[in-house]
């Protein structure tokens, strides 16, 4: 019945024609080859690097590399369809838009900034039929922090281990959430802003602290101890990119503790992940199909948990709104902006 409909549809894509400024060009629907789905967009986030390509005075034009992560609902597949893992698509799957490793990604896709989209099936879809739409959305937020924080879990004692979490950000909110659903119970997130430290109560955190304590650092650390059992963190994650968190973090961790800074996750910069004394690992940029399935399943486990990841999602534009979505970027309001159709 869907497609039946399909052919008075247009595709409405959203491009960037002039410095701030997007304009919707219809298309009409296309066929699909045999490798191919046509895909109904639900959301697509909005990305830092499409918001610094919207402030540019000019533009290579080149709209493949914009709104280059969405999800959706699979409408038509060719006869050789199959996710970016060789999983049969079917008509009605639900899919996100993915990298896959190496790179092995179709270059000449189109936008998710649209209502349709026609994607190379066995490159850019990977298929979630478990997961709700705002869980899809976050995927990949979700796949940039998941692999490191399962990596760093194990260089401490499992889900035992005490964890002291700095910044309350985005950033600092999904590291709670995934170690709430990874059943982590000892977890302090210390921030600066109060609203974002109910919700981070919300996903995960055993008590928060305000960064702003009257008694300082001294303060702080008091508080902490208390709440671990008059003992040190094993492990203090730094999510914000204030120094002063850097310069005192040791103070939070036992001697043998681990203290990693995951800063290099904000504004998706491409920076080392810095581990005390020496380096650890990258900031990755595609992912395998393993990872894709962990983090389907640490997804699946944060809603049975009933952790509202949802709400990190905070600010929801239409696709003709999206000069206004990008705005909202530009000002640094709340943490995800999505744009959806409704």
């Amino acid at each position: 019945m869907q497609n039946t409909n399909l052919a008075r549809e247009k595709i409405r894509t959203a491009k960037l024609k002039t410095p701030e400024h997007y304009e919707i060009e219809e298309s009409a629907v296309p066929s699909v080859a045999d490798n191919e789905a046509l895909v109904k967009v639900e959301g697509c986030l909005l990305s830092f690097s499409d918001t610094v390509e919207f402030l540019k005075e000019s533009n290579n034009g080149h709209t493949s590399s914009f709104g280059n992560f969405g999800t959706g609902v699979v409408l038509k597949v060719g006869r050789n369809g199959v996710d970016a893992f060789g999983n049969p698509l079917k008509i009605g799957d639900k899919v996100v838009g993915i990298k896959k490793k190496n790179g092995l990604v179709d270059q000449n896709s189109k936008t998710w900034y649209s209502n349709y989209i026609v994607c190379k099936a066995n490159y850019n879809l990977f298929k979630v039929n478990s997961l709700d739409l705002d869980s899809r959305l976050i995927m990949k937020k979700v796949l940039d922090v998941y692999g490191e924080i399962k990596r760093l879990s194990k260089m401490g004692k499992g889900k035992e281990s005490s964890v002291v979490v700095f910044g309350s950000k985005l950033e600092a909110l999904l590291v709670t959430a995934i170690l709430k659903a990874m059943d982590f119970e000892k977890i302090i997130v210390v921030g600066a802003n109060e609203e974002e430290l109910r919700l981070a109560k919300i996903l995960g955190a055993k008590e928060t602290v305000i960064s702003s304590e009257k008694r300082g650092i001294e303060g702080i650390q008091e508080t902490i101890f208390r709440d671990l059992g008059d003992r040190k963190a094993d492990m203090v994650l730094l999510c914000t990119s204030k120094v002063i968190s850097r310069t005192i973090a040791k103070r939070f961790a036992i001697s043998e503790g681990c203290i990693y800074d995951l800063s290099y996750l904000i504004n998706d910069r491409n920076e080392k992940i810095h581990k005390y004394e020496d380096s650890y690992g990258t900031h990755k940029t595609s992912f395998t199909e393993e990872e894709y399935k962990d983090c389907l399943a640490i997804l699946e486990t944060a809603s049975r948990k009933k952790l509202p990841l949802y709400r990190l999602i905070s600010h929801r534009f239409s696709l003709d709104q999206i000069d206004e979505a990008h705005w909202a970027g530009i000002r640094e309001e709340g943490m995800l902006i999505g744009i959806f159709n409704r």
